[in-house]
């Protein structure tokens, strides 16, 4: 399983324009395991962020199977926000855990909320 999430990583890292520390980014990850959930979160050290959310997956028999990553922008905060109020008319959730949750559908909202000019 480590080199599988290592594969995640590295296509997470190319599609969001390189790890680093800096302006916070918006991110959905796929954890498989007894209870697979879809984990919506930002950060501004998306490295340090998503090894401890592995670990911490590993711990419990899951594992990161799957994860996207916006680019860099101050607006990362708002876009968690929105995508998490858009999600709470999901009965499967607790804030940014989304239990048995489909990631592409929340993938697909998420690039949605990241396109969006704001009104």
């Amino acid at each position: 399983m480590f080199f599988f999430e290592e594969h995640v990583l590295g296509r997470i890292n190319a599609a969001s324009g390189g790890f680093g520390k800096g302006r916070p980014r918006l991110y959905v990850l796929s954890i498989a395991g007894p209870v697979p959930y879809v984990k919506i979160g930002q950060t501004s050290d998306i490295w340090t962020r998503l090894m401890r959310l592995r670990r911490e997956a590993n711990m419990h028999g899951a594992a990161l199977v799957n994860g996207w990553a916006s680019h860099s922008s101050d607006k990362a905060p708002r876009w968690e926000r929105s995508l998490i109020n858009f999600l709470k008319r999901s009965p499967m959730h607790s804030k940014e855990y989304h239990h048995g949750a489909d990631f592409q559908q929340i993938v697909a909202l998420a690039k949605k909320t990241v396109e969006q000019p704001r009104t």
